[in-house]
């Protein structure tokens, strides 16, 4: 037959989720400063590539990120199509944050998403991942954005869930 888990357990295991997100959520201060940075990197990126809109996404836009998340952000350029223009465009955003920072981003062109690896010599900014037209990593974080505010058990369940698959080494999309 089926366990059934008892009130007591029940009650138990809420309050260790509960204590689990309030653990591993970032303060209010810190998501400040997370919104600050992406307003200023955008004030800065978007007049170095006409046309472009920075769109974070992925926890940054779900309501799901965490004190020790990194940031997603695409770089939105409708002119540029094809991995190659997008590797070029990323090259490009790439020497625009060294005149801008003096940080060096990590290219790695050859994922299945290439990416800017971004970490920020500053100490109160988040590490970045920086892709192109991720357009439907954008719209995915949209939809998942849609059932954190939608149901208030979502978000605790997906941040349990991450801190299990973060603890069993399972959480890396490159690593398959």
């Amino acid at each position: 037959g089926r366990a059934k888990l008892k009130a007591k357990e029940a009650e138990r295991l809420s309050e260790e989720v509960e204590d689990l997100v309030a653990s591993r959520s970032a303060c209010p201060e810190l998501v400040e400063r997370r919104d600050v940075f992406v307003r200023e990197f955008r004030r800065r990126l978007e007049p170095e590539l006409p046309g472009s809109r920075l769109v974070p996404f992925g926890s940054a836009a779900t309501g799901l990120w965490m004190a020790d998340s990194d940031l997603d952000l695409s770089v939105e350029l409708p002119s540029t199509a094809g991995r190659i223009e997008g590797k070029r465009t990323l090259k490009h955003v790439g020497a625009i944050i060294h005149r801008l920072t003096g940080d060096r981003p990590e290219p790695r062109l050859r994922a299945r998403i290439p990416i800017l690896r971004w970490e920020p010599e500053r100490p109160d900014v988040p590490c970045c991942d920086v892709s192109v037209n991720n357009s439907l990593a954008v719209a995915n974080s949209q939809l998942v954005a849609s059932y954190v505010a939608a149901d208030p058990r979502v978000r605790p369940l997906v941040v349990t869930l991450k801190a299990w698959a973060r603890a069993r080494g399972i959480n890396d999309r490159s690593q398959g």
